[in-house]
């Protein structure tokens, strides 16, 4: 059996963890507070950072980093207001 040295470890790790930089709003929803369906209604709103993969009715991935940041900030995005005719 061959051990691995801490280089071959570390470029092992950071290889893993550049793999999930991008996530789908119900991989979102598993490690944050947030449902799926707020995150979703936050992508199409512009409310938070993504992108679209595959064309305009393509899967919609939000950066991890978004939701950090989110997360860190203890805050929700603003409500929008909605134009509505009375």
């Amino acid at each position: 059996m061959q051990m691995q040295n801490s280089n071959e470890v570390k470029a092992e790790s950071n290889a893993v963890s550049n793999l999930k930089q991008y996530v789908s709003p119900a991989e979102g929803a598993k490690i944050s507070p947030f449902s799926r369906g707020q995150l979703r209604s936050w992508v199409y709103r512009g409310v938070i950072a993504h992108v679209k993969v595959g064309g305009p009715k393509g899967r919609v991935l939000i950066p991890v980093s978004e939701i950090e940041r989110i997360l860190a900030e203890g805050t929700r995005p603003a409500r929008t207001e909605s134009t509505t005719a009375a």
